[in-house]
């Protein structure tokens, strides 16, 4: 309880590989030629190896690569798993401009998306990581903190809301279609 919860480069990397190229007529529709070579270039940001070597040398007490059920599935599998809660802050969640577009196109929740290559940190000392991963190239924000109060919250600006467990990816969304 107490530790900031640290996302290190942006949610929704692998989603948004997918649904472009799952969904190729309508991101081709709403993102420019650049923003779907942006894309292309996701697939080098899969590997969560890098900062987790980092996270292991720092001693932060959990690290969990954000995969099907996105951001909330992983912070709900890790608090949940510790008998803990969380408070976590929509607007700091860091997604790409792109993700957001194309998810938003869709008409899916990009906090549930698959987030393979983010990975999730609890840490007390979240300066200390967030400096580490970026002399290491990578970028990493602190988008909420652990309580010792069961359940989940998310904030958004003013609104505040119960976290529940994710019970399918969004990604699933766009093949019950």
């Amino acid at each position: 309880a107490g530790d900031a919860l640290v996302v290190s480069k942006f949610l929704g990397i692998e989603g948004t590989l997918i649904l472009a190229d799952v969904c190729r007529d309508t991101a081709r529709q709403v993102l420019t030629k650049e923003e779907l070579k942006t894309i292309d270039g996701f697939r080098d940001l899969l590997s969560v190896i890098p900062e987790g070597r980092i996270g292991r040398t720092l001693g932060v007490h959990s690290m969990h690569d954000v995969t099907e059920g996105g951001i909330l599935g992983g912070v709900y599998e890790v608090v949940q798993s510790s008998g803990l809660g969380a408070t976590l802050d929509q607007q700091l969640f860091p997604f790409h401009e792109v993700t957001l577009k194309l998810t938003r196109a869709l008409g899916l929740d990009e906090t549930k998306l698959i987030s393979s290559g983010a990975m999730l940190f609890g840490t007390e000392d979240p300066d200390r990581l967030i400096e580490e991963l970026k002399n290491a190239g990578i970028e990493a924000a602190i988008i909420g903190r652990v309580s010792a109060q069961p359940g989940i919250w998310l904030m958004d600006g003013t609104e505040k809301r119960a976290v529940e467990a994710v019970a399918k990816d969004e990604i699933y969304r766009v093949f019950e279609r």
